[in-house]
């Protein structure tokens, strides 16, 4: 997706892979926010978390004077991948290099292999969101051509326009890989330009490379109960020693579900955890779909926080974004995640997931007294941080607990005719509350300017720009103080312990 940056409430976010450039990906801010292409907004920090395949040394160039490998113009006569090594790490990888030169330009490739692999699929081309460079999307085929496995428009979670997923192969055989530009899937006016380069890879989780590669997990059985729990390999990112983690599972039989053990290092404030979406339509070409994803205590005795992804499908599958964010860690930092097929789904031929969990140090500033903080009288201050992107926006980050019959107020200050931009997660987050509500109150103190209850399965999101916008932003009347009023009155069914919030408020000016 070109035109337009919306970040989603997933929490601290990376690239599965950030595969053929040698390079990490910077990561977006945490949660719901929407921008314009000049400019990002969230509702949280940011941070940066390097993938599996972050150190794969990638083609030798990508600049002006490249050889192309893409002289296809389908699966017929598509082009077979080359191997690459990464001399320093040692890890190997199948890719070619391609220019989309010209609107609705379409390049071929193929590659073998064998049923059960794990591998990973994507490209890299413009892992910095420039809106002149090319903005891919890549289609996993059969070799004829004919069956669409897996397509995929940006990295999910979404770090760039780069498109990456990981898929698990169905049967021993050939497989084609199609690159396109977004513009012409989209049905908007095709684009191509000679500098539209990009390089295709296709990475394999194989024995060699799995002994190169840290963070990763694949489901082993039996792991369906919390006193079988299966640890998660972690790698440690960053100077704060936090960690990530890949993980693949499947689900087979119909009444299989997979618990995982992950242990927070210490220092750790909070833990995220996005699964990637399923299906053949902007899916990871998975032909079932997960359901209840259950967080426990390390005894499995108590359920500390729940999402269902089976509700949420379309709004995954539509870009939006859709996991745990910023879930508090515990006293002893130890999680038990449960993961289980969605309710009534028969068995499908490929019943695989994937997902990524990350802890984190940073968590938005919270709030200091709530007590007093229940009134309006009693709001918290915001702090403003000018968005370095863009000096029109300024940027306020926002958290605390919303317990059932909780009520936090905060406050900030506005000009007149700044556009206030709100974008909030609770029950979206897996936060234990059923009816996280959100409410702008004006200067005067009495007038409710907007209002709105979440959706679990959807952004809540004030803005006047993006796709998955709930409502649109408020412009001041009057320059003032303005109060954001946050509450939640009912729990959640089945009764998840922990809940929280994380918003962020921004402003821009005309």
């Amino acid at each position: 997706m070109k035109s337009f940056k919306l970040l989603g409430a997933v929490g601290l976010i990376t690239m599965v892979a950030a595969a053929a450039c040698g390079g990490e990906s910077a990561s977006d801010t945490d949660g719901s926010g929407g921008a314009t292409a000049s400019a990002s907004v969230g509702n949280g920090p940011s941070s940066s978390v390097a993938g599996p395949t972050s150190s794969v040394a990638g083609p030798a160039s990508t600049g002006s004077g490249m050889t192309p490998d893409d002289e296809s113009k389908s699966c017929a006569d598509a082009v077979e991948l080359k191997a690459g090594k990464n001399n320093q790490s040692g890890i190997s990888y199948l890719f070619a290099e391609g220019i989309l030169a010209e609107p609705n330009d379409k390049d071929f490739f193929k590659f073998t292999a064998k049923k059960g692999d794990y591998i990973n699929v994507g490209t890299v081309a413009n892992a910095d969101d420039d809106p002149m460079l090319v903005d891919t999307v890549v289609s996993l085929l059969s070799a004829d051509g004919k069956t669409v496995f897996a397509e995929v428009d940006d990295s999910f979670p979404r770090i760039s326009t780069d498109s990456n997923f990981d898929f698990r192969v169905p049967a021993d055989g050939t497989y084609c890989l199609q690159v396109q530009e977004f513009s012409a899937w989209a049905g908007d006016d095709p684009e191509g330009d000679p500098t539209y380069q990009y390089a295709a890879v296709v990475l394999p989780y194989d024995d060699a490379n799995l002994k190169l590669l840290s963070g990763l997990t694949f489901d082993k059985e039996p792991n369906d109960s919390p006193a079988a729990a299966q640890p998660l390999v972690t790698r440690t990112v960053g100077m704060d020693l936090q960690i990530a983690g890949n993980f693949f599972g499947l689900l087979d039989p119909k009444t299989d579900k997979d618990v995982f053990l992950l242990k927070a290092p210490t220092g750790a404030l909070a833990m995220s955890l996005t699964f990637q979406p399923s299906g053949s339509t902007n899916g990871n070409g998975s032909t079932g779909n997960i359901g209840l994803v259950n967080i426990w205590n390390s005894t499995g005795t108590k359920l500390l926080a729940q999402l269902d992804y089976g509700q949420a499908t379309a709004q995954v599958n539509s870009g939006g974004d859709y996991g745990f964010a910023s879930i508090p860690v515990t006293a002893d930092g130890t999680y038990l995640v449960e993961v289980n097929r969605k309710a009534g789904a028969e068995v499908g031929e490929n019943d695989f997931y994937a997902f990524l969990a990350v802890t984190s140090d940073v968590v938005n500033p919270q709030e200091t007294d709530d007590t007093a903080n229940a009134t309006l009288m009693g709001a918290e201050a915001t702090m403003p941080q000018v968005n370095q992107n863009d000096p029109n926006f300024t940027n306020r980050f926002i958290g605390g607990g919303i317990p059932a019959g909780d009520t936090d107020f905060w406050k900030l200050d506005v000009e007149k005719d700044e556009k206030i931009i709100v974008v909030c997660s609770a029950r979206r987050a897996g936060a234990g509350v059923a009816d996280f509500t959100v409410e702008l109150i004006g200067p005067d103190k009495t007038t409710s300017l907007q209002k709105e209850v979440e959706d679990p399965t959807k952004a809540l999101l004030w803005s006047d720009e993006g796709q998955t916008k709930s409502l649109n932003a408020v412009k001041a009347a009057t320059t003032g103080t303005y109060y954001l009023k946050l509450s939640a009155l009912t729990p959640i069914m089945g009764g998840a312990t922990l809940a929280w919030y994380q918003c962020g408020l921004h402003t821009q000016s005309p």
